[in-house]
């Protein structure tokens, strides 16, 4: 396992994360939890980290304020995000690539059988 590939490097979240120094005040409050979907309200004096302690599994999208990030894999396992220091919205929603091909290829045969159907119930 390459730790690299699934740790948070300091040297990536330095830019967005306060000073040890400083006292800084958050909070995040969950808004919305509904499968496959989050959405968390937070305030904080500086940038920080906000961690998910659920899965972080190939699908999941985050948004701030409503502008696309893109996530981190925090301690392993969990989601994690940058957010700026301010009241900010975060959302994630699971919207897996698998079930959007699942979805086009089982039009693509709905669209070919039924007319094969049809085709072969005349003949």
């Amino acid at each position: 396992m390459d730790a690299a590939l699934t740790t948070l490097r300091e040297e990536d979240i330095a830019k967005h994360l306060a000073t040890a120094q400083s006292l800084v005040t958050k909070t995040a409050v969950i808004e919305a939890a509904a499968a496959g979907e989050w959405r968390i309200a937070t305030q904080s004096d500086a940038p920080g980290l906000l961690l998910l302690a659920e899965t972080a599994y190939p699908g999941w999208r985050a948004w701030v304020d409503g502008e696309r990030v893109d996530w981190q894999t925090a301690y392993t396992t969990v989601r994690a995000v940058c957010v700026p220091a301010g009241a900010h919205v975060v959302a994630w929603r699971f919207v897996p690539t698998a079930y959007l091909w699942g979805a086009l290829l089982s039009l693509l045969a709905v669209g070919v059988l039924i007319p094969a159907g049809v085709w072969w119930a005349k003949t």
